[in-house]
């Protein structure tokens, strides 16, 4: 009897146990591809590139903080944001170094976030991430143009001290984005 009823236990047990208990279909999340921030005035202007499947959107919001920018933006999405994703950050060239390390301090406290994210400067963040044509996600277009040109870029996870050394300067026209100014990798 007790085999029997071991034999009944021991599988269900293993079935209660295997679960994917905060699992979100794919079709019900945004796959953010790429951030921007951009100062507008005496405003936080943050851009996000969504890039689920086929779909590419640009959101955007403003707010006195960075927090409120975040929280501006969240209100527009109608599908949770999926972090864990996201390419790169595009900080806009009227960003103060205290502003860029702000940002980047904020977006290590955000769930999901990708640490491995790449940081890259442009002019104008907004306007680099709508930049057309591109026939995948802008945010991943950055990241093999950094890799072909063999150019050091830093990762989010390496900007744990305040030093944010020179990065990538990007800019854009009719063919696309392309690389301004950045350092070559050594060898």
């Amino acid at each position: 009897m007790r085999k029997i009823l071991s034999l009944i236990l021991i599988p269900f047990a293993a079935l209660t146990l295997c679960s994917c208990f905060d699992y979100i279909e794919i079709e019900k999340s945004y796959i953010i591809s790429a951030l921007g921030f951009d100062m507008d005035e005496n405003a936080v202007r943050l851009s996000v590139e969504v890039a689920n499947g086929g779909e590419k959107r640009i959101f955007e919001a403003v707010g006195e903080t960075i927090l409120e920018a975040f929280q501006n933006i969240k209100k527009g999405f109608t599908r949770k944001p999926d972090f864990s994703h996201t390419a790169c950050i595009v900080l806009g060239e009227n960003f103060t170094q205290n502003m860029k390390y702000e940002a980047l301090q904020f977006l290590k406290d955000v769930e999901g976030f990708a640490i491995s994210a790449r940081i890259v400067t442009a002019e104008n963040a907004l306007n680099l991430l709508e930049n057309e044509p591109r026939e995948t996600a802008i945010g991943y277009d950055i990241i093999k143009l950094l890799e072909q040109n063999k150019v050091e870029s830093i990762k989010l996870y390496e900007t744990m001290d305040k030093k944010i050394t020179t990065l990538p300067l990007l800019g854009f026209n009719e063919q696309g984005v392309f690389l301004l100014k950045g350092q070559v990798k050594k060898k």
